[in-house]
């Protein structure tokens, strides 16, 4: 596919890593990266200010790869909201 304008990242926290390869090629110098992820984002403190400023979450990022591939300066964060309801357990 090539460089991309826009890449959305909808897929669990932890399947990023295995899933850079895949990324990398669709990044290009002007790419956004919107994500679409559970849990704390590995990005979450770029750029906050204050004490934790530039901290980096070794949780989900232990070894640096998804800094160093996608770039926390192209992230567009964004909040998931499913409208589901629990019917039952395992049912939704």
């Amino acid at each position: 596919l090539g460089e991309q304008d826009y890449v959305v990242l909808a897929l669990k926290a932890h399947s990023l890593a295995p899933a850079l390869t895949e990324i990398a090629p669709l990044l290009g110098e002007g790419t956004a990266v919107v994500t679409m992820q559970n849990g704390v984002p590995w990005w979450y403190f770029h750029k906050a200010g204050g004490a934790l400023e530039g901290t980096r979450l070794d949780t989900v990022d232990p070894d640096g790869r998804i800094w160093e591939t996608i770039g926390p300066q192209r992230v567009i964060g964004s909040v998931v909201y499913p409208a589901v309801e629990v019917d039952a357990p395992g049912l939704i």
